[in-house]
């Protein structure tokens, strides 16, 4: 029995990934983007690369690792989204306040700003 538990210990600490040695998951920080338009870019390529990594079909220890370093990045990314969406929602909203109060100074400033941010989404 020791003689068939032994190499197969020996097989799978080959194969065992560095980020869970010792039960210790390594963190990293990942890229931050600074902007809607860099976060949105990041988050393409991010994505791009975690389906070609998925689409190996059986994934092993350093696929384990290449992913578990992507979802760093696409974590910061998706947060800068998130972030830039709530800024992007407040404009709106200042411009449907506006056209209730007949500002139409702000509806139009307000108006422009929401149509320049929003397109970096779609464009």
């Amino acid at each position: 029995m020791l003689k068939t538990i032994l190499p197969l210990a020996f097989a799978l600490s080959l194969v065992a990934s560095p980020v869970f040695a010792d039960n210790e998951v390594k963190h990293f920080q990942g890229v931050k983007p600074a902007s809607l338009p860099e976060a949105l870019a990041v988050f393409s390529d991010y994505n791009k690369q975690l389906e070609a990594i998925l689409a190996k079909g059986e994934l092993d220890a350093v696929d384990m690792h290449n992913i578990h370093e992507l979802t760093y990045t696409l974590e910061n990314a998706l947060e800068k989204i998130d972030d830039e969406l709530d800024v992007l929602s407040e404009i709106l909203e200042d411009v449907h306040q506006a056209t209730e109060h007949g500002d139409t100074q702000t509806a139009v400033s307000q108006g422009k700003a929401y149509l320049d941010m929003s397109r970096q989404l779609i464009e």
